[in-house]
């Protein structure tokens, strides 16, 4: 909850914000924060919690604060900026979740607190065109293992006269790529090699 609006946190497009994060145990503020190595912000696709995280931040940097301090303003645990670029996604609604890596050995991960988490469109038109969402654009690692390769280890592509060639490394030669008629079905194949396309 932002204690500003007492409601789930949102955010024009496009700006620059902080968040101040104060941190409490049974509705009283954590005195002591000196096992908490670190804070994380991120932000995620409202249905898919587990996916790429669209903002995140890390900060080391946390302080002790007090009851009175929280309360009037002056103090917070930490402070996590995030830039205009950062915050530069899609409207919509999204999931926000703040966590801490504690001290020990291991490191335990404890959840502070998560939300539902809305960026408006202001309609200001000072930001960039949005980035992509996660889930929206295969990165050539996920290209690769989807999709059949359509050449040979050593093979090589290369379009020219309006057709496609492929090169093959042991033979040297480029084989242009064509359709062919089995049993009433176009199928493509590959053609007689040639030394130049």
């Amino acid at each position: 909850m932002d204690v500003n609006t007492s409601k789930t946190p949102e955010l024009w497009k496009g700006n620059d914000v902080k968040f101040e994060i104060g941190m409490f145990f049974d509705e009283a503020i954590v005195a002591d924060i000196s096992n908490i190595a670190s804070l994380t912000i991120k932000v995620k696709e409202s249905d898919a919690k587990t996916g790429d995280s669209l903002m995140t931040k890390t900060i080391a940097s946390l302080s002790n604060i007090t009851a009175e301090t929280w309360a009037d303003g002056s103090a917070q645990h930490a402070a996590v900026e995030f830039s205009s670029a950062e915050t530069n996604i899609a409207e919509g609604t999204y999931w926000i979740v703040v966590y801490v890596l504690t001290n020990d050995e291991p490191a335990k991960e404890v959840t502070l607190g998560c939300s539902t988490f809305k960026i408006a469109e202001d309609g200001s038109g000072g930001a960039a065109d949005a980035e992509a969402s996660a889930g929206q654009a295969y990165t050539k690692e996920d290209s690769d293992a989807r999709y059949v390769q359509k050449h040979a280890d050593e093979a090589w592509i290369q379009f020219a006269n309006g057709m496609l060639y492929h090169f093959e490394a042991t033979t040297s030669l480029w084989y242009p790529e064509t359709v062919i008629i089995q049993d009433g079905v176009p199928v493509l194949s590959l053609g007689e090699g040639v030394e130049t396309p």
